[in-house]
């Protein structure tokens, strides 16, 4: 998954990096940015549903940076590929890889 996700940053001029802030209670498993202007969360979860606890760290991520984080992803075991009412979009590990 990270090779991937580094591929794919490296095609579009980006970096990949992890964040875990210093009391370790947020971390986001990869921060996809472009300079310091716009950046998308990732969380990777080993499981097909996802629920608002998977997702507490994003939103925690998006309220502390509004103006720049473009969006919000969980990428999961599931079979389909959904936006949650609360925007972060969820896509299955097999779409990204086929």
């Amino acid at each position: 998954m990270a090779l991937s996700l580094h591929i794919y940053a490296a095609a579009n001029d980006a970096k990949v990096s992890h964040f875990r802030d210093h009391d370790g209670r947020h971390e986001i498993d990869f921060i996809i940015h472009r300079g310091d202007e716009e950046a998308i969360g990732i969380e990777v979860k080993l499981k097909s549903a996802i629920t608002d606890h998977d997702v507490r760290h994003l939103l925690w991520l998006k309220k502390s940076l509004p103006n720049h984080i473009v969006d919000l992803v969980v990428i999961n075991t599931g079979t389909h590929a959904y936006r949650r009412q609360d925007g972060v979009a969820v896509i299955p590990l097999a779409l990204l890889t086929a």
